[in-house]
């Protein structure tokens, strides 16, 4: 079985998060800054809309001592975008697209355990396929956003740009409350 894979996602294995985090899994899931958890026994997500607020989480796992995998160590947590897939490829876990459902074209990423066979699927609670970003991936790299996206407002954790590609309001959702904006 594996997790879902949307914009940018934090993908950990269980083993570490029950083995170092403070107060073990009951006590990770409450520092879960947003509803994208899921997990399917051997390996969590925790997705973002924002690579920087993927980074930011990743230091409060780096702070409980778990450390971010690569091809030379083993690590317990990977960066993986749901278009560029993982930023590095530990032993450890696969990357891939699966069909939804039987015969569907509705196609999620995913990761999984290495050597697992499951193509299931595991969804963050009240996941909708047709209201998510595997449906409509219209995320862009910050190279990008820098280039086409100017900031109108950011209230309660919600960025609203002008898009000037597509000529509309792009919004961002972001776990950092600050209502601060770049101008």
């Amino acid at each position: 079985m594996g997790v879902l894979i949307e914009a940018f996602s934090v993908v950990i294995k269980t083993e570490e998060i029950k083995s170092k985090w403070p107060g073990g899994w009951s006590q990770f899931k409450t520092a879960v800054p947003n509803k994208t958890l899921c997990a399917d026994g051997n390996l969590v997500r925790v997705g973002f809309m924002n690579y920087d607020d993927a980074l930011e989480y990743s230091s409060l796992l780096e702070a409980e001592g778990i450390t971010e995998a690569s091809e030379e160590k083993e690590g317990g947590y990977v960066h993986i975008s749901q278009l560029q897939g993982p930023k590095t490829r530990p032993v450890w876990m696969e990357f891939g697209h699966v069909s939804k459902s039987t015969g569907s074209n509705m196609r999620v990423a995913m990761c999984r355990l290495t050597g697992d066979q499951d193509t299931n699927v595991v969804m963050p609670e009240g996941w909708v396929y047709e209201d998510s970003v595997s449906a409509e991936p219209n995320y862009i790299s910050n190279d990008e956003a820098d280039e086409r996206l100017d900031p109108i407002r950011r209230k309660d954790g919600l960025e609203v740009y002008y898009d000037k590609q597509t000529r509309k309001q792009v919004f961002v959702g972001r776990t950092n409350n600050d209502n601060k904006i770049d101008t």
